[in-house]
C-alpha cells in the first residue's frame, strides 16, 4: 500500500499511472514514464511504492471503493429507479477511467486472479462473501432487488449474480470500443457512449429481473 509520506506526490503518481496504462495498455506502462512526467527523479518513485504493482494495486483499489460505494437506498426511489441510478454511475465512472477496466479486465482473465490485486480485494471469488470488501454494497443491492419483488415489481433474483451481469457488461463493452472517445476533448460523443452503454446495461441486467421478462 502506499506509505503515509507526501500523500499527495503517492495520489499523484497514481493518477499518471491511470492515464499513462489509458493511453499505452498496460503493456506500455513504465515506471520512468511517470518519472518523467511527474518531473522527479526515478528513484524517488520507491519513496512511495514499492514498485509497479504496488501502483497497480492502488489503482485497483480505487475502482473497488467506487464499486463499494454503490447503490445506496434513498426514500421515495422505486426499486426500478435505484438499479437504473446505480447502474448509470458505474457506465460514468468506468468510461472516465478506462485503466481501472483494463486492470479489472487483466484481473477476470487472469485463473485465481492476479496476487497483487487480491491483496487489495480479498482472496478470489470472496468479494461478495461475507467479511469481503464489496460485501456491504451486495447487502444493498439485495434490498433492492427485494424490495422489488415484494412490489411485484422483480422476479427473484440473485443479487451477486445481477452485480456481476451489470460490471462485466460494462467492462466488456469499453474494452471493445474503438476508438474510445476522450470526455473532454470530444464530450458528444463520449456522451453518446455512455447513453449507449446505459440503454444495453437497461436491456441486459434491468429487464431481466423485472416480472413477466
Amino acid at each position: 500500500m502506499k506509505r503515509d509520506i507526501d500523500v499527495g506526490t503517492a495520489e499523484l503518481i497514481v493518477d499518471v499511472a491511470e492515464q499513462i496504462i489509458e493511453d499505452k495498455g498496460i503493456e506500455g506502462f513504465r515506471l520512468q514514464d511517470i518519472a518523467d512526467a511527474i518531473g522527479i527523479q526515478f528513484p524517488s518513485l520507491y519513496t512511495h511504492f514499492k514498485g509497479k504493482k504496488e501502483i497497480l494495486s492502488s489503482i485497483i483499489d480505487r475502482a473497488i471503493k467506487t464499486l463499494a460505494q454503490d447503490f445506496i437506498d434513498t426514500d421515495g426511489d422505486s426499486p426500478v429507479a435505484l438499479l437504473k441510478k446505480g447502474v448509470n454511475r458505474q457506465v460514468i465512472y468506468f468510461a472516465s477511467n478506462i485503466a481501472q477496466v483494463r486492470l479489472l479486465l487483466l484481473d477476470f482473465t487472469t485463473v485465481e486472479g492476479l496476487p497483487e490485486f487480491n491483496r487489495v480485494a480479498g482472496k478470489p471469488g470472496t468479494l461478495e462473501q461475507e467479511g469481503g470488501t464489496l460485501r456491504p454494497m451486495i447487502l444493498r443491492l439485495e434490498k433492492i432487488l427485494r424490495d422489488g419483488q415484494q412490489q411485484g415489481l422483480f422476479k427473484a433474483t440473485d443479487a451477486t449474480v445481477f452485480f456481476h451481469t451489470m460490471l462485466g457488461t460494462i467492462l466488456v463493452r469499453l474494452a471493445l470500443t474503438r476508438p474510445f472517445p476522450n470526455a473532454k476533448s470530444d464530450p458528444k460523443a463520449f456522451g453518446k457512449l455512455v447513453t449507449a452503454m446505459q440503454n444495453q446495461i437497461e436491456d441486459l441486467a434491468i429487464a431481466a429481473v423485472k416480472r413477466g421478462i
